[in-house]
């Protein structure tokens, strides 16, 4: 009996390149995308690879980024989606090829983690990106705008204010751009790569490669010793908290002590006043034996009358319910 062959299925770009296993199979998610004001796909899947673009650029743009990883690889770095354990952050990108200022840029897609090369163990965030430029539009009727470059002679006679306007609008260039970037928090670094012509990455990539890998050992001392200057700024705060938590402490043994000693001194006062005044009401009663029976009667009443009014005060309960310093909290 014949044994059927099993034939693999191959993962090739569109240039018959093997695809790095971080781009087989992204192509469809980037298909599946949420409405983009700038023409940038957003798909709805966040575990891919960093890669953004226009659906007319997304072909060269994954196989632009096969090209930087299967170069990276060849050189033994390995490229991979950060783990959740590592921590890592995808520095803020700016799609525009040009910023302008006080001009609003709709948010990009982000991917759920960072793509990070490691070089000599220290990761590097990459994020490969189709930039925008700007591009003057001419408002057509119906929601449409057409790019105002792309208008025939009589197009623009017909089109005339006030009826049609123009404005400005972020849209794809077909240039791509590498950001790379420190993704720990320790260090802020990021540096651009963007193409000048459609079509140049693949000639930027040894480039790319060489400056990465010279990046590395540079990014390592500058993490060492952020990392060293973090673990000073922590010990002085530790430092600070157990200084302010000593104080603090003794700050509440001197208040219990306090709050003992005026509890004290007001049970020893209102001993003192007891003592008065049983010392007055025996006087009273003492005089009240010089009375007649009647007067007597109503007198010694009244002093009951007043006993019960005033209280007794028993030390010895006074003490038994006393809080000491160590007592309170």
């Amino acid at each position: 009996m014949a044994v059927p062959i099993i034939r693999q299925r191959s993962h090739q770009s569109k240039t018959g390149k093997h695809l790095h296993p971080l781009l087989i199979g992204i192509k469809p998610f980037f298909e599946k995308t949420r409405d983009s004001e700038n023409g940038i796909l957003r798909p709805f899947k966040r575990l891919l690879a960093d890669v953004l673009s226009s659906t007319e650029g997304l072909d060269v743009a994954i196989d632009a980024a096969n090209t930087l990883f299967q170069a990276l690889t060849s050189r033994g770095h390995r490229i991979t989606i950060a783990p959740t354990s590592a921590q890592l952050r995808r520095a803020d990108v700016d799609l525009r090829e040009s910023s302008r200022k006080n001009h609003y840029q709709h948010s990009a897609w982000s991917p759920e983690r960072p793509t990070v090369v490691y070089i000599g163990g220290v990761p590097i965030g990459l994020t490969l990106f189709e930039m925008t430029e700007a591009v003057e539009m001419l408002y057509v009727g119906n929601s449409s705008y057409v790019p105002v470059r792309s208008l025939t002679p009589d197009q623009r006679r017909r089109y005339q204010e006030p009826r049609y306007w123009t404005t400005t609008k972020d849209l794809p260039s077909s240039r791509l751009c590498l950001q790379m970037y420190c993704p720990s928090w320790l260090v802020n670094w990021v540096t651009r790569c963007p193409e000048e012509k459609p079509g140049q990455f693949t000639s930027m990539v040894p480039a790319i490669v060489e400056e990465l890998e010279s990046a590395g050992p540079e990014l390592s001392a500058k993490l060492d010793a952020a990392r060293i200057l973090a673990e000073e700024k922590e010990r002085q705060w530790r430092d600070e908290q157990a200084r302010r938590q000593e104080a603090e402490e003794r700050a509440r043994q001197e208040q219990r002590r306090q709050d003992a000693r005026g509890d004290l001194l007001a049970a020893i006062a209102g001993w003192d006043e007891a003592i008065r005044f049983d010392a007055y009401f025996a006087a009273a009663a003492q005089s009240a034996e010089l009375l007649d029976a009647d007067e007597r009667h109503r007198l010694l009443a009244r002093i009951a009358i007043a006993r019960e009014l005033v209280g007794t005060s028993d030390p010895l309960q006074m003490l038994l319910h006393w809080k000491a310093p160590n007592e309170r909290t």
